[in-house]
């Protein structure tokens, strides 16, 4: 395994240089931020695309806790030289309706989700913050393809990645933690495509691992970076016919199949909350609360 499958980020990943400006728009969901001797300490949730100046894009299931104790972060290395006014508090959230009644229906413990129940939900929702973010790139460099229906066949996937699932940062070294925002190439063929997910095999691909999820997924339109796409998680569990398929250890989950949610018929939705969450941001402002 490579060093990136090992330390569970973006997989087979390159890192992005900080004068990309997808350095500044994609951004990392953390809590439990703390400073100790000037080093920032946290707990890697997911990763978001800032859509606009007070406005993360990301998956839903990144806030099935709540979000009070929820930071986003606008750092492409944020364990290295992470600042105060780099962290930015969520104050509201909204996932699509599907996914709200999705999380009303009692879950089974003892089964892990399959990808089949994820066709019936979209996985997706949209973090406000506490202030503007002192840059960002919401303009149409990041919409959906204007030709809704086409399938590339090539896509670039970014997310920061989670290297440790322990909270006990005294026990975990600390370059071990959330690294560095990073991409990578991936393919898509016509039967990585169904309905409107995307599944990527990730045990010969790049794709993505834990803490990835809400990484955003672009493609190329006519010389333009356009989003397309954002992971919703990793399944080792597929009722899917594949010869391939075979049982893998825990350890190497994240060469399973990485699971993407198309977003182009969700368009719509997106930009009507957006503008729901920018009012009540007013609202909230105007009436001193």
């Amino acid at each position: 395994m490579d060093r990136t499958r090992k330390d569970q980020s973006i997989l087979q990943g390159q890192t992005i240089d900080k004068a990309d400006p997808l350095s500044k728009s994609i951004v990392l969901i953390a809590e439990d931020i703390v400073f100790k001797d000037d080093k920032p300490f946290f707990f890697g949730i997911c990763t978001g695309l800032i859509i606009s100046k007070r406005v993360v894009l990301t998956a839903a299931h990144c806030v099935d806790h709540g979000y009070k104790n929820t930071k986003i972060v606008v750092n492409p290395t944020p364990r290295d030289n992470l600042k105060q006014e780099e962290i930015f508090r969520v104050i509201n959230a909204k996932s699509h309706p599907s996914y709200e009644l999705k999380s009303l229906v009692p879950q089974s413990q003892l089964q892990p989700p399959s990808f089949e129940e994820t066709l019936s939900y979209n996985d997706v929702a949209l973090l406000l913050v506490d202030r503007d973010f002192p840059y960002h790139q919401a303009n149409p460099y990041y919409f959906m393809p204007t030709v809704q229906f086409a399938k590339p066949d090539l896509a670039l996937v970014a997310g920061y990645g989670k290297t440790t699932t322990s909270k006990n940062v005294e026990s975990v070294d600390f370059k071990e933690m959330n690294g560095s925002l990073k991409q990578a190439y991936v393919k898509l063929t016509e039967e990585a495509f169904i309905q409107d997910r995307i599944l990527i095999k990730q045990k010969l691909s790049p794709g993505v691992c834990k803490g990835d999820s809400g990484a955003p997924m672009f493609v190329n339109e006519n010389g333009t970076k356009k989003l397309f796409a954002i992971a919703i998680g990793i399944f080792s569990r597929l009722s899917l016919t594949d010869p391939d398929l075979s049982p893998i250890l825990l350890e190497n989950e994240c060469s399973n199949y990485g699971v993407y949610l198309v977003l182009s018929h969700l368009q719509d939705w997106i930009f009507k909350t957006e503008h729901e969450l920018r009012n009540w941001a007013m609202f909230l402002k105007d009436s001193n609360f």
